[in-house]
């Protein structure tokens, strides 16, 4: 019989985790490790969960490197930003674990939302405008409103919509940021897309699949899988570009005038990583053994409705 391959996910009391859970617990040994072992899903077994350090303790390499190799983890899913640099030292500690994300350096270059516009810029790809929040020359001719935001951020922290470029200084004022750790970025009406890409471990793209957002609120609530094929044709042009390994999220907005225009990149699953697996599509397996065929593309639009749900216990 041949031995499963295990798979350890970290930030496994995300929003998501349980439904990954579902998918893939037959095909493989998988396991969900957290710094809050009790926000994992009381869905999952709790003989899958495992608890890590916080990622900025001083033990966090180390400790997850031993877990790697006690669980004997053929693929190390980091999907918590603040892990993700240190998954590349991880990686390279245990005995046969390999790292399910893109390339160190394209992964610490969209991780930075100033440098991943200057990429994307730079590639000849259409992107918002984008400056330091210092750029007093550049800010001069801006059009207002505007979002202005942190360099390195998730889940929609610190993030706002400013009026006027007054507003800049009592934002840095207010959350204590250098101006160079700040971006404005021009605000773009029109549909937000998070597309999720996936290829193979030698950078092969094999999927492309736009996630049409409905709703929103830090994680994305509402949202159905869409053929757009503008959005298709943007990210593809962002793979031939870099080839990044894993799967990555592109995060971007379709103008009312059809002109696409991205915001943000993460270099990992993201919340909709459901929409494409429950459509049968295992980028895992695509990852580590490759796949024939053309792209995949569901053949139904699943949709996506997130709800709250309540875990009564007794302690």
């Amino acid at each position: 019989m041949t031995q499963q391959t295990t798979i350890l996910m970290t930030g496994g009391g995300g929003i998501g985790m349980a439904e990954i859970y579902r998918r893939f617990r037959q095909r493989y040994r998988i396991f969900f490790a957290d710094a809050d072992i009790s926000a994992i899903s009381p869905l999952i077994d709790d003989t899958c969960k495992r608890s890590i350090p916080l990622a900025s303790h001083p033990d966090f390499t180390e400790a997850l490197a031993a877990l790697c190799d006690e669980l004997a983890v053929d693929l190390l899913v980091p999907c918590v930003d603040e892990e993700l640099m240190q998954a590349y030292h991880i990686a390279s500690l245990t005995e046969r674990t390999r790292l399910f994300l893109p390339q160190a350096s394209f992964t610490e270059t969209v991780m930075h939302k100033k440098h991943l516009i200057d990429l994307l810029k730079n590639a000849g790809l259409a992107v918002p405008q984008t400056y330091f929040a210092d750029d007093k020359n550049n800010l001069s001719t801006m059009h207002f409103p505007a979002i202005i935001k942190p360099v390195h951020g998730r889940g929609s922290r610190h993030v706002y919509k400013i009026m006027r470029a007054e507003q800049i200084a009592s934002y840095l004022d207010l959350f204590d940021f250098k101006p160079e750790e700040v971006i404005i970025q021009e605000f773009i009406p029109g549909d937000e897309y998070t597309v999720f890409v996936s290829a193979d471990s030698q950078g092969a793209l094999h999927s492309v699949v736009p996630v049409k957002v409905g709703l929103k609120k830090g994680v994305t609530l509402r949202a159905h899988i869409s053929d757009d094929q503008d959005v298709i044709a943007y990210c593809q042009d962002i793979h031939d570009s870099f080839s990044p390994s894993s799967v990555y999220n592109v995060q971007l907005m379709k103008t009312p005038e059809g002109n696409i225009l991205p915001f943000e990149i993460n270099p990992r699953i993201s919340t909709t990583f459901v929409l494409p697996t429950f459509e049968g599509y295992d980028p895992f397996d695509v990852f580590l053994n490759g796949r024939k065929g053309n792209l995949f593309f569901p053949e139904r639009k699943a949709g996506l409705r997130r709800y709250w749900q309540n875990d009564i216990y007794f302690s």
